[in-house]
């Protein structure tokens, strides 16, 4: 939840009805995930953690392995997710389903079938709420590998203090100022591609999601 304080402590709009919480609706749980990703990265949990006797930081190797273990079940993950997502979609349409058909189409076409007994969607609690836009979930995870990705190409590395301060400035002070298009383009300096991001995220590697 560290990104989305972020979000909430550097808006930097006059009225709070602009602020981090107008952000448009698809861009909500961006920062949230990309700091997910960035905290685990070796470099930042060496800089974040240290033994509790000695003080040492983490061992290079260790922290190397910690954030490699992130990538375990991703996939798992997204797939549900996109379950989680269709599923959203269609209960929200404008002539939407009964709740076990919606369910089972959504889950056996994207994740694995539902057993006879029970109602997953009974037990998901953002179908309230987020009313239709669990998608924004999946959309956050391209984006935030995508993001990840432009900072490591970056001279500094995760650290670097000018990507840094564009993407405060360009994402976390503009709150709902402006639209999401400009926001990513503000930060990337073209339109970043969703569906790289989910593949880069996915482990697959740049070559295969460029």
């Amino acid at each position: 939840e560290v990104g989305h304080l972020l979000h909430y402590l550097l808006s930097k709009q006059t009225y709070a009805s602009l602020g981090s919480d107008s952000t448009n609706g698809d861009l909500s749980e961006f920062p949230s995930t990309f700091f997910e990703l960035v905290s685990m990265e070796p470099e930042v949990l060496r800089f974040i953690s240290s033994h509790w006797q000695s003080g040492e930081p983490m061992p290079e190797e260790l922290a190397k392995r910690v954030s490699a273990s992130t990538s375990a079940f991703v996939v798992h993950r997204l797939r549900q997710r996109m379950a989680q997502a269709a599923m959203d979609l269609a209960l929200h349409s404008s002539n939407p389903p009964k709740l076990r058909t919606a369910e089972r189409k959504a889950f056996e076409a994207n994740y694995y079938p539902l057993p006879d007994t029970g109602s997953f969607a009974g037990s998901f609690g953002y179908l309230s709420g987020y009313d239709s836009i669990f998608w924004t979930y999946l959309f956050a995870e391209g984006l935030a590998a995508q993001t990840l990705k432009h900072f490591r190409a970056s001279p500094g590395g995760v650290f670097d203090k000018a990507e840094a301060q564009k993407f405060r400035e360009a994402f976390l002070e503009a709150g709902g100022t402006k639209a999401s298009l400009d926001i990513l383009v503000d930060v990337f300096g073209t339109v970043p591609s969703f569906c790289s991001g989910l593949l880069l995220r996915a482990g697959l590697g740049p070559k295969v999601a460029d």
